[in-house]
């Protein structure tokens, strides 16, 4: 639950912003205003736990050594989710080259140069393929990122504290590119191979395995691809046009997997499988 409190400040617009930066910086908080029946009043809003009354008292002393006269009275106590609703609401917004994001929105900033390698974050393949890795790297500790390109995926999957990343791709000036991004984006511990799925073959299996390719290479990776996931790991397919989808589901033959979910934009789907434990093949 929040608290809210009341501070009457006879409309000083002086004392308003000394109070406010006051409480800034004692990482209180910054007053709401509001005008009420043409009353302009002044609220602050406290969580309702043990650090509620050290606040109040934090509260109380700045307004002694402003020597600002005034109460702070307790209005009400509110449900707390329309700050989470208010704060859901405000998305971080780019104009120009200026970032401009709320400071409780958690934004990774990702520098990729791709050059020739296939990986911007602007192909909706690629869009499709990180937000399906959002969903599930929750006791995931290692991923195999199956033609890294411009390796974006697995720098996303740094990002995410993933501890284990293995990336490959088959076209060397790839790689290349891959290495020189990883670098830049502060990605140092990472396991880079050049060549086909036998660079990586014998690395284990992996909690993720995400391909972000043609559907026809797709299907040409298959056996590598489910051979490579763990018993109930994720397998992360992206590139595949939803006119062939149905056709793809069939020919690729997820036998042993349960589908988790599916995203779709504008032409590409993304699909998401999880391979099924020993005990669960065992009831099918």
């Amino acid at each position: 639950m929040i608290l809210k409190y009341e501070i009457e400040l006879n409309n000083n617009i002086i004392t308003e912003e000394l109070l406010n930066a006051c409480l800034l910086e004692e990482e209180i908080g910054g007053m709401e205003t509001s005008v009420i029946n043409n009353i302009e009043r002044h609220f602050i809003y406290l969580e309702d736990n043990d650090l509620k009354n050290i606040k109040l008292k934090k509260i109380r002393e700045i307004l002694k050594k402003l020597r600002i006269e005034t109460e702070v009275k307790f209005v009400e106590k509110i449900d707390g989710s329309y700050l989470t609703k208010y704060k859901e609401s405000l998305k971080p917004v780019l104009i120009d080259n200026i970032l401009i994001k709320p400071s409780w929105c958690n934004v990774k900033i990702i520098e990729i140069d791709p050059q020739t390698a296939f990986g911007t974050g602007q192909h909706e393949t690629t869009k499709l393929a990180v937000q399906a890795l959002l969903k599930c790297t929750e006791k995931c500790d290692s991923i195999l990122d199956v033609g890294t390109g411009s390796g974006i995926l697995s720098i996303v999957a740094n990002y995410l504290k993933i501890r284990y990343i293995f990336s490959f791709d088959n076209d060397i000036e790839a790689v290349k590119v891959a290495k020189e991004n990883f670098l830049k984006n502060n990605f140092s511990d990472y396991n880079l191979f050049a060549g086909t799925f036998e660079a990586v073959k014998g690395k284990n299996t992996f909690d993720i395995v995400v391909a972000n390719i043609i559907s026809s290479i797709l299907l040409q990776l298959k056996d590598f691809l489910k051979k490579s996931v763990k018993n109930n790991g994720y397998l992360i397919l992206s590139g595949i046009l939803k006119e062939e989808l149905e056709n793809f589901k069939q020919e690729f033959d997820f036998n042993s997997f349960n589908l988790r979910n599916e995203f779709f934009l504008n032409e590409w789907s993304c699909l998401i499988y999880q391979k099924r434990s020993i005990n669960e093949n065992q009831n099918q």
